[in-house]
């Protein structure tokens, strides 16, 4: 490359390329249990980050966004009442289970209000799957 003019067209693809990305998502890595070998920002390859990058994008919307995102997510996932990104702490995790420090943490509506609290390690594979799409 150092042999083209910078704005050369050869050179404008070359640094475009270098840009391209191809998204890879694993289930572990979006529950947080292993580290994404390939960090990005605002997401991992394997989807690592997610729940920041989840919590970011959230913030992010306005209110009118957000109540969008969460009717799209009850269409898809009946059982959903809130879907957040938290802290690993004082979420129920098994202490034998190494997480990152933010995992998700999804309200279930039809479970037992002592007991309908969920994280990213107990909720569905498709569930992440679709943060993942969505926070792309």
């Amino acid at each position: 490359m150092s042999e083209w003019d910078a704005d050369a067209p050869e050179s404008r693809f070359l640094r475009l390329l270098s840009e391209y990305r191809i998204f890879t998502p694993a289930t572990d890595t979006m529950r947080g249990l292993h580290p994404d070998p390939m960090q990005r920002d605002p997401i991992g390859l394997s989807g690592g980050q997610l729940p920041e990058a989840f919590d970011e994008m959230w913030r992010d919307f306005s209110e009118e966004r957000r109540e969008e995102l969460e009717e799209h997510f009850r269409a898809m996932f009946d059982w959903v009442k809130e879907v957040r990104a938290a802290p690993a702490l004082g979420l129920p995790l098994s202490r034998s289970v190494s997480t990152t420090q933010n995992v998700f943490k999804s309200v279930d509506r039809f479970m037992n209000a002592k007991r309908n609290t969920l994280t990213g390690c107990d909720a569905s594979e498709g569930a992440l799957h679709v943060i993942f799409a969505t926070v792309l």
